[in-house]
Order: structure tokens, then sequence, then C-alpha cells
């Protein structure tokens, strides 16, 4: 099956919660019966789950391979202090990389260079984002005691994608899932907003 195939199919944002939520009403009931599982717990499991991308700051789009970048969008009604943020190519890390500080303007994007360098300034990233796919999560850095091991604010996992492709959320940061799109076309519409 191609990747737009799985992507329109099986893999589809539809079908994904779908199959999650089956899967949900399958692991509560054992949740809440296992005596080694606290209500809290369980309940954390669930807004997980549920939470990531629906909050105001979110991924707008992911671009891998050299001149790889993320870019953040403020969909809500208020300014976000960015020092209140934390990115990581790597979702089950408890250190993560601690935005600088600054103010994201409700309907602003902010675009975070993943080139691997911190000493070429404060929007370039610790890391890249490998040609192969990988993951890319923003967090709120305000939340619970270290270390913070609690779901993201937004999160994608993105595979390998044809040269001059970027992955985007839909409707330009205002929708739900991502689709992959020509990168010159990414880079025109986030210099008209």
């Amino acid at each position: 099956m191609s990747h737009p195939a799985a992507r329109a199919g099986p893999f589809s944002e539809e079908q994904a919660l779908a199959h999650i939520e089956a899967l949900w009403k399958v692991v509560e009931p054992e949740l809440r019966e296992d005596p080694s599982v606290s209500e809290a717990h369980a309940r954390r499991a669930r807004d997980v789950l549920q939470a990531h991308g629906t909050g105001p700051l979110v991924i707008r789009a992911v671009a891998s391979g050299s001149t790889g970048f993320l870019e953040l969008h403020n969909r809500g009604p208020d300014p976000l202090r960015l020092e209140d943020y934390e990115v990581t190519s790597d979702l089950r890390a408890t250190v993560r990389y601690r935005l600088p500080a600054g103010v994201l303007e409700p309907s602003a994007a902010l675009r975070l260079e993943a080139s691997g360098d911190v000493a070429r300034g404060p929007w370039h990233l610790p890391f890249t984002l490998p040609p192969e796919g990988g993951e890319v999560g923003v967090f709120n850095a305000t939340r619970g005691p270290r270390p913070r091991l609690y779901g993201p604010e937004d999160a994608i996992w993105c595979g390998p994608l044809p040269a001059g492709t970027v992955y985007e959320r839909r409707g330009g940061g205002t929708g739900e899932g991502f689709e992959p799109r020509p990168r010159e076309q990414v880079e025109h519409d986030t210099r008209a907003r």
C-alpha cells in the first residue's frame, strides 16, 4: 500500500482515532480493576490520549533533512510566553529544549530551525530531523514536578517524505491532522500570513 493510500485509509486521522477509542474501551475496565493502577494514573492515561493538539500552541509544520524545521502556531486567543514551552525529537525524554523568552501572539507562527546547533542563535534547535522521519513534540514546561512525564501539548510522528515535501497541519495550523505539502507552497503561505 502506498503512503497516500495508507494515510487516506487505515492511517487516516478518523480511523486512527476510532481505533484508539475502541482500544480504550477494552483497556479502561482492566485499569479500573487493577489494584496496582491508581485512579489518577488511569485518568491521566485517558487525558494523554485525548489532549495533544487541542491546546493553543500546536505544531503547524515539520520538515526534515539538512534544512529541517519545526513551525509552531498559536491558535489560541491569548499571547503565549515561549519560555513556558519545550520541544524535543524524543517524546520519552525528560530533558527537552526550553524555548527562549519571547511572546507568540494569537494567530502567529514561529519557525525553529532543526540545525542541531544552538550556537547559531536562539531559534536553532539542538537536534536535527532525519530524512527517514521521526517524532517531534512540544510540551508545557510549567506543568508538574520534574521529571515531567505527561503528555505533550502537541506531537507528530512522521515517516520519510520525498525531497521538497513538508508535513503541515491542515488549515495552516487551525485544523486537525497533518498532510504532506510541497515545501515551497508551505513557505509561501507562511510569508503571506
